[in-house]
């Protein structure tokens, strides 16, 4: 009876051990294909990252070295007239300009097409006087929804624009009427403008409305 039990204790204690180099074997061979599972996955992420880099580091511009004042005037001339940063002004009767010839301040027509009354200006200055003049036809009247009447000379309107609150914005109409009885309206806030939150100021009273 002793040598059963003995018998059975030793063939209990050789399965467990071989069960446990089994396992053991086992892990070894999980951790090596994830090993070389990982040494892949990095393999190709370094290539996706070099060729990220070399795209990165492409340049749209020809470089010649045989250009040795490094003169690239013209170059950068022909980037700028391919690449509108202001909008074409719209082909009505009247135009806009800013007393400083500052770029930008042009008028644009309304994203309703059907609104062939209302114009917006892509820009202003604040403080620099806005100037409206006709192009086509004679500009009889005009007037400011903030400053009442404006004074016309020399078929043209001179308004200086008041100053525009970001958290705030009062949009100033400027209501021209041409002697045929077109009546066009300038809005001095753009319909495209986006809502501001001001969440601190760090403008000096002097530069208040300059945005």
């Amino acid at each position: 009876m002793k040598k059963k039990v003995i018998s059975l204790l030793l063939v209990l204690a050789m399965g467990t051990t071989l069960a446990a180099a089994g396992c053991g074997q086992s892990s070894s061979s999980e951790a090596d294909t994830s090993s070389a599972s990982e040494e892949v996955q990095s393999t190709e992420e370094t290539e996706v990252t070099e060729e990220e880099e070399e795209e990165e580091t492409q340049s749209v511009a020809e470089i010649s070295y045989a250009n040795i004042y490094y003169d690239f005037a013209e170059q950068i001339a022909e980037e700028m007239e391919s690449t509108a940063l202001v909008p074409e002004e719209v082909n009505i009767a009247i135009a806009v300009a800013d007393e400083n010839g500052a770029t930008g301040v042009t008028l644009q027509a309304s994203v309703d097409a059907e609104n062939t009354t209302d114009y917006y200006l892509n820009a202003l200055v604040a403080g620099n006087a806005i100037t409206v003049s006709a192009v086509d036809g004679e500009i009889a009247s005009a007037a400011s929804s903030i400053s009442g009447d404006l004074e016309v000379a020399d078929n043209a309107v001179s308004f200086i624009p008041a100053a525009i609150s970001a958290a705030d914005p009062v949009d100033e109409i400027i209501t021209v009427t041409m002697a045929d009885g077109t009546v066009y309206q300038i809005h001095t806030v753009n319909e495209l403008l986006p809502e501001f939150e001001i969440t601190g100021t760090g403008v000096s009273e002097d530069n208040a409305g300059v945005y």
